[in-house]
This record gives structure tokens, sequence and C-alpha cells, in this order.
């Protein structure tokens, strides 16, 4: 037998939570609807680690869908879009449901396709399993909403990505360290950490690394560490991958940590996301925290033998 657990089942156990304790939603979703047993052979243990063919993609602050456009066209299947905008809310619906494509028209007035297959010859980024578009507030979205709308249990997404609020990192901004929309990544963190998903993608302006000099990404890259993703980032320029923009962003990518283990009776357990990952930063920032004087972090990152710098072309 080949049992799957999440590290959060493994905690709510350590605290009790039985089948006969009144639990809440988070707990529901550990203990009840989403996790079970699987065999070695089970043909949906591939799908229950988030290797499902074609991949799936859960998009948090999806805005009007570029990123999301993005993983489409790699053949990713977008399976939930949360997005509180009543207008992106309205574009997103305008490029991905079939019911709001059909309503384009030519110059002269007559539709622009005719049949659904018509419009996928133009629209490569179109999926026949459409996303379902949640227009809230992601606060008041729970994980198991998410789940229940994707179709899929703990485990199983393959990624979760998130361009999280920047109004208050950027340098174009008044950047107020205490600007609510700060805080806002908490609910990409809250999300991954419920869901587990195979990997995880974050999307910011370079202005975040200068942010309390260098503290708010660290902080950042450790909460998702501590969820059970090994993490790094880097500043990527989109002109250096065909874009005809000058568009620097910090693109912060996890995997999730499995951990196989055996019990008493020699049983293997994967228990995904199952330690704290490591992180791995760019040479650049060791750079830039030499410059802010910053000998405090330098030091603790030294000695933290799960923390790295890497060079260009390393990762």
């Amino acid at each position: 037998m080949f049992r799957y657990e999440s590290k959060l089942q493994i905690m709510g156990k350590n605290q009790g939570i039985g089948e006969d304790t009144e639990m809440n939603d988070k707990q529901t979703i550990l203990t009840e609807k989403y996790l079970g047993k699987l065999e070695m052979d089970d043909p949906n243990l591939q799908k229950r680690l988030g290797r499902s063919n074609p991949l799936t993609y859960i998009s948090l602050f999806s805005g009007c869908g570029g990123l999301d456009c993005g993983f489409a066209k790699a053949g990713i299947e977008t399976r939930v879009m949360i997005e509180w905008a009543k207008y992106a809310c309205d574009t997103l619906r305008a490029n991905f449901l079939w019911e709001e494509l059909k309503k384009r028209t030519k110059a002269d007035g007559t539709p622009q396709w005719k049949t659904k297959e018509e419009m996928k010859k133009q629209i490569d980024w179109y999926h026949d399993r459409e996303p379902v578009i949640i227009q809230k507030d992601i606060k008041e979205v729970s994980t198991k909403e998410i789940l229940e709308a994707a179709q899929l249990n703990i485990g199983e997404c393959s990624i979760i990505s998130g361009g999280f609020p920047c109004q208050g990192f950027s340098v174009a901004g008044k950047r107020v360290i205490d600007d609510p929309r700060n805080f806002l990544y908490r609910e990409f963190v809250r999300i991954v950490n419920e869901a587990k998903p195979a990997m995880i993608m974050g999307e910011n302006v370079p202005g975040l690394v200068s942010m309390d000099k260098g503290e708010v990404i660290m902080q950042i890259c450790q909460d998702f560490a501590n969820c059970g993703y090994d993490i790094t980032w880097d500043i990527l320029n989109a002109a250096d991958y065909g874009v005809p923009q000058i568009r620097k962003r910090v693109i912060l990518i996890g995997k999730r940590v499995d951990v196989l283990s055996f019990n008493g009776d020699k049983r293997p357990s994967l228990h995904i996301g199952g330690e704290p990952g490591r992180i791995s930063y760019p040479i650049l920032f060791k750079d830039r925290l030499k410059k802010w004087k910053r000998r405090d972090i330098l030091k603790n990152i030294e000695e933290n033998p799960r923390v790295s710098f890497f060079l260009k072309g390393e990762r």
C-alpha cells in the first residue's frame, strides 16, 4: 500500500483532529475530501502528484490574463482564474470563454467565426476545457472552493501562479512598507500551502528586491519554503525572450519537496511538501546586500545550509 499524505494532514493528526472532531473548512480539506490512499501501481498516481497530461494550472491575481495566455499557449490547461476587478474579469471571459468569443464580429458586423473549430485555428490559447473565472476578493476565496472549481484534489494541480499586487513595491509608487496590498502575497502562500501544487510561479516588479533593503523578498521566499518548496528567483527581462519591450520582472519559481519515508511496517509513505525547502538567491542579491551594508543578513545566509547564491547560467 502506498499512503499519500500531505504535511498538513500529518499536522492535523498530531493536533488530535479525528473523524469525530468538528472541523472547519480547512481541516475538512486535510482529512476528508481530497486525501486518500493509493497503490503503487495506481494509474492515477502521476495525476495525484501534479503530473497529469495536460498539466493543470490555477491562476491567482489573474488581471487581464496575460500570464495565463502564455501558460495556455504552452499547452497547460487553466482550470481556475481568480480576479476581483470586474473589468478584468470581463476581459478574461472575452478571451477564454466561447460564449463571449463567439460574439466577436468583423468590420462589416458579421461573426468573426461561424464555429468553435474555426475560432480555435486562430486563438491558439483556447482550451476545450474552459477555466472557471471566480470574480471575488481572494481573501474571501477558500482553497476548498478553488479545488472544487478546478475539479482537483490536494497535490494534483501542476502549477499555481500569481502576479500578486505590486503597487506598494514599485519604484514608480510611494513604496510604503505597510501598504495593505503588500501583504496579499500571503493569500498566495495560504492557497499554495493548502493545495500543494507540484510547482509555483510568482511575478512582481524589480522594486520588490530592494524593499526594506532585501528583507521583504527574503520573507516571501522563506514563507514559500516553509510550505515545502525549493525556491529560487531572478530578475528577467522580457526583451531577452522575444518580447519587443524592455520589461524587467522578478520571477520566483518553486518546486514541491516530496519526501519518501517508511513507517514501522515498512510501507512507503510519500509526504508532499514534507519538509521546508531550500532557497537559492541570484548573485546580484548578494551584491546588493553588500551595497546596503546588510552584513547581518549575509552572515545569516552564509551560516544557513539551506540557503545559497547562484550565478547566471546555473539555474
